[in-house]
């Protein structure tokens, strides 16, 4: 009798253990599959609630405008906002207050750069009849994605067609593009009619 004592004790110890070992593995099983669970982004909270909300699945941001504005869009690569609705023809230049486009090329990367990096008030000479200058107006980031705020002024020479274009520029560098957000118009006068509104679209911005 007592050495069939001393036999069980080992023996219920040795199940105890295995018990415990089957418990350990069911427990890191259910912890690996909450693990890969992720919770769902939280919902974009809208800071201007009477505007509008133009989603962009592919590049992940969100951005608002103005509730009596359109949108035209080109996929998720590109688009118009306007004051007047796609759907009952092209708009004219004049109708489209802010434009959206991605830049995927090396080149869009590096010209980002080179204007991140100027001085204010730097000319850049382009080719025949057109002057541009770049103005570089603040360094940013958007949801810790680098992003440059500058204008561009050009002047053209050629006898017919409009003498100059002025664009407000909010560029945005992710790491698959070069987002960039921009208003133009003939001038600056023109284009500050509704520069306000362009600037208060960009403080929604979101990622």
């Amino acid at each position: 009798m007592p050495a069939q004592k001393g036999f069980a004790q080992p023996l219920v110890v040795f199940i105890l253990l295995g018990v415990l070992a089957v418990v350990i593995l069911n427990f890191k099983n259910i912890t690996n599959r909450f693990t890969f669970l992720a919770p769902p982004p939280p919902p974009y909270k809208s800071t201007v609630p009477e505007w509008k909300i133009y989603k962009n699945s592919t590049y992940k941001f969100n951005i608002q405008y103005p509730n009596q504005w359109y949108v035209r869009t080109f996929g998720d690569y590109a688009a118009n906002f306007q004051i007047t609705d796609p759907k009952l023809g092209e708009a004219t230049p004049g109708a489209i207050r802010v434009k959206f486009s991605a830049l995927t090329e090396p080149a869009d990367k590096n010209e980002f750069e080179r204007i991140a990096r100027t001085d204010p008030k730097v000319d850049i000479y382009e080719p025949l009849d057109v002057q541009s200058i770049i103005t570089k107006v603040k360094s940013f980031e958007v949801n810790k994605n680098k992003a440059i705020e500058y204008v561009i002024n050009r002047s053209f020479s050629a006898l017919e067609g409009p003498r100059g274009e002025f664009t407000h520029v909010y560029s945005v560098s992710t790491n698959s593009a070069v987002l960039k957000f921009f208003s133009n118009a003939g001038s600056r006068d023109e284009e500050q009619k509704f520069d306000a509104i362009f600037q208060k679209m960009i403080t929604t911005l979101s990622f």
